[in-house]
């Protein structure tokens, strides 16, 4: 990541955990995953225990992945937006400055 301080990236971290927390008790969520874990039930069915392990493997590794790019969207997203309010604010002091907007 970008130079930054030292205390930004595990702040970022507790706040990605924060937004992860509530979403798990979002209801259209909650209700997503016992429709998937339905299914995955009865895709377990038919499956011999060997199987299951592989698919419970490949399930943990697709989670992982999502759950770390998510993570890397969310600390890009506020990495931009802390380069657009620099850009914002920079401007608007420039306009101050000079006594008129920049082109």
């Amino acid at each position: 990541m970008m130079n930054c301080p030292n205390w930004m990236i595990p702040a970022m971290q507790r706040r990605f955990d924060d937004i992860d927390q509530a979403a798990e008790q979002d209801p259209k969520i909650q209700r997503m995953k016992r429709e998937a874990q339905k299914l995955f039930d009865a895709l377990k069915g038919g499956m011999g225990a060997e199987q299951q392990d592989l698919f419970k493997h490949w399930d943990e590794q697709l989670n992982y992945c999502i759950a770390l790019e998510k993570e890397a969207l969310y600390r890009r997203g506020f990495i931009d937006g802390i380069h657009l309010s620099a850009a914002i604010f920079d401007s608007k002091l420039q306009d101050q400055i000079t006594g008129f907007p920049e082109k």
